[in-house]
């Protein structure tokens, strides 16, 4: 187990005008690579993660030079496009809580890829459900609740996964009073790595636009989240949570 304790990890160490640029070049190379990435995973072909680890360096050595850059284009959306925009943006959230955590360099790196491949089973749902502009009915929940276990298999193909990955794909809808899914699991059950992701899901979905709601204020994804710890979510993961959106 590694330690999890707040470090000042997300000071810059260039300046933002310098490292923008960069980062503009790593958020639209992610982009296009999950793009691809997803748009191949859909029609059944082969999955190969390994150009998903080289962005997850990327990621991960732009906010060590300065967090802000990347944090600043993770506002970019588009409601058309939400599962590649979401997945792209929860890699950057979790670059940024992850060093804030003080996730040793490796963990930090599978906890991304997950991160980034958190909703593939999602390509699995049928997109009439997945787009539904208006509310789901209780089949339709039911449909789109198996994405979790979709991505699982459609991962699980992989020998050489690291089970980091394989957890948050899985296990990133449990919550800490059992009542999560797909399997319920009880609090002492679900991982820290699964706990992080589902806190930064749940920020970025709230505060993004959907075919069916505007987003939220950043501010009131926040009391949600706040309202939410020890029931759905990690108490101590949620409050540092709040205190990085406030740094």
């Amino acid at each position: 187990c590694i330690r999890d304790r707040l470090t000042p990890g997300l000071r810059p160490h260039v300046p933002l005008a310098e490292e923008i640029v960069i980062a503009q070049q790593i958020h639209s190379q992610a982009q296009n690579l999950v793009g691809d990435f997803m748009n191949h995973a859909k029609v059944g072909g082969a999955i190969d993660i390994a150009p998903i680890h080289e962005l997850a360096d990327e990621l991960q050595h732009s906010v060590l030079r300065n967090a802000n850059a990347l944090s600043c284009l993770g506002r970019i959306r588009e409601k058309d496009n939400y599962l590649l925009e979401h997945s792209v943006n929860l890699s950057v959230l979790m670059s940024l809580f992850g060093n804030y955590r003080g996730l040793s360099a490796d963990v930090l790196h599978q906890t991304i890829v997950g991160a980034l491949l958190h909703d593939l089973g999602k390509l699995k749902v049928p997109d009439e459900i997945l787009n539904k502009p208006g509310a789901l009915t209780p089949e339709e929940h039911g449909i789109m609740r198996q994405h979790t276990t979709l991505g699982y298999e459609l991962l699980s193909g992989d020998p050489h996964l690291d089970p980091i990955i394989s957890d948050v794909s899985r296990h990133h809808h449990e919550r800490m009073d059992g009542r999560g899914y797909p399997e319920q699991l009880a609090e002492w059950e679900i991982s820290r790595f699964a706990r992080l992701v589902s806190i930064v899901d749940a920020y970025d979905a709230i505060t993004s636009d959907r075919c069916y709601r505007d987003g939220l204020p950043a501010s009131e994804a926040i009391r949600i989240l706040f309202r939410n710890r020890g029931q759905q979510f990690d108490t101590t993961m949620v409050e540092a949570f709040i205190r990085m959106i406030g740094v």
